[in-house]
């Protein structure tokens, strides 16, 4: 909560948590990813009582689970505040937005306007980021697509390769949205970005 910084929910990856540390109503399960730092949180802008929350596959897609598809994908849930009493609940969940296999890093960075956001996240075996416009009509339907810096990617033969270690890392922006550093697990290719918070 941003006017007196108390807790609102959290999630595993698995389940999303009210603040009294409950699983919520239809938060069981929330998502399929055990990510360990890159699932986002963002407030839908212009309802403040509502909240995206995004989940990345884990490791480029190298776990699948057939009986949720969406879990080979980028997806989202929204979270309503107003809903269970105010405890909050899972209002739609697994809403696919990427199928591309991308990397488990992803980070937010508010719009230059001071409301909207922009969610970044970037693609694996590529050198691309996919950029999504969050605004009061939700997020974008379509990525922006940008090809800049290094491919990422675990080239090496055997069991690195097959598990996609790459796809593993970190992504964050300086806190004036102007740059995006990110740095990958397994070879440890790290990068630093000029970022426009105006216009993605």
């Amino acid at each position: 909560d941003s006017s007196d910084g108390s807790l609102l929910f959290y999630t595993s990856g698995y389940k999303a948590y009210n603040s009294l540390r409950q699983p919520m109503p239809n938060g069981d399960p929330i998502g399929l990813s055990n990510s360990l730092s890159q699932m986002v949180i963002i407030p839908w802008p212009g309802s403040p009582k509502k909240y995206f929350l995004v989940i990345p596959e884990v490791q480029a897609g190298v776990s699948w689970m057939p009986q949720h598809p969406a879990a080979f994908s980028l997806y989202y849930a929204v979270i309503d505040m107003e809903l269970d009493g105010g405890l909050g609940d899972v209002a739609s969940k697994f809403n696919v937005m990427l199928t591309t296999p991308h990397c488990e890093f992803l980070t937010a960075v508010r719009h230059g306007n001071g409301s909207d956001y922009w969610l970044i996240g970037h693609e694996f075996n590529s050198n691309t980021f996919f950029t999504y416009a969050i605004t009061p009509s939700g997020i974008s339907s379509v990525p922006t697509l940008q090809s800049v810096g290094p491919t990422v990617s675990t080239p090496q033969s055997g069991p690195p390769n097959s598990s996609n270690l790459d796809a593993v890392g970190a992504m964050r922006s300086s806190p004036d949205g102007t740059h995006l550093a990110y740095t990958t697990s397994y070879n440890g290719i790290t990068c630093i970005f000029d970022f426009d918070p105006w216009n993605g």
